[in-house]
């Protein structure tokens, strides 16, 4: 190119730099095309609904994630499982089998108050305090039947039946109210034990 401009040839490097200049544009035009779609890659962490990109590269699988997300689903299948249908507890099946078995007096001794707010019709209610004073209409009414008295928590229940049993009675604590209406009524069309005959 020097022993061409030395030579008086101006008409010789002119289309060389213009070649160079076209070529330098063309490096300069694509690089600039480069940047915006390495730009556009998301990075970690960002929310990206689409496909991730594929880099050839063939990558172990996330075993800690899919083991985190087996655990959450059991634990949503243990709480959304329904509980065993009729599951009663066995002390309360036990209440219940006495009452159908023996056909007791059934002896509410709460007060007055609580049987207003929770009646139990087929008891006979006599408050814990009165029992004493009570004892003669009680033993007539039950004339050798034994008793189940019950209460609201089974604490005065208790109470009745060691009371009870000093007069000479078979007594079997019943509990509460709640236990009762539940054994009342699982025991309804169930046949019963033969009542024994007893004075008015």
């Amino acid at each position: 190119l020097k022993l061409s401009m030395r030579a008086g040839a101006p008409g010789l490097w002119v289309p060389l730099v213009a070649t160079a200049v076209c070529i330098v544009s063309w490096l300069v035009w694509r690089k600039t095309r480069q940047r915006p779609s390495q730009s556009c890659a998301p990075s970690i962490g960002e929310d990206d609904t689409g496909p991730p990109a594929h880099d050839g590269h063939v990558h172990p699988p996330d075993v800690r994630a899919a083991a985190e997300s087996q655990s959450s689903k059991q634990q949503v299948e243990e709480h959304s499982a329904p509980e065993p249908a009729n599951q009663v507890p066995l002390w309360v099946e036990e209440i219940r089998r006495w009452i159908q078995s023996h056909d007791p007096i059934l002896l509410d001794v709460r007060s007055s108050f609580e049987v207003a707010m929770q009646p139990v019709p087929s008891a006979v209610h006599i408050d814990i305090n009165s029992l004493s004073t009570e004892r003669r209409r009680l033993l007539q009414m039950a004339a050798g039947r034994p008793i189940g008295p019950f209460c609201a928590h089974g604490i005065r229940s208790q109470a009745a039946v060691e009371i009870l049993e000093d007069w000479g009675c078979v007594a079997f604590n019943c509990h509460s109210a709640d236990v009762v209406q539940f054994a009342l009524a699982a025991n309804k069309g169930k046949p019963k034990r033969r009542r024994l005959s007893y004075q008015q």
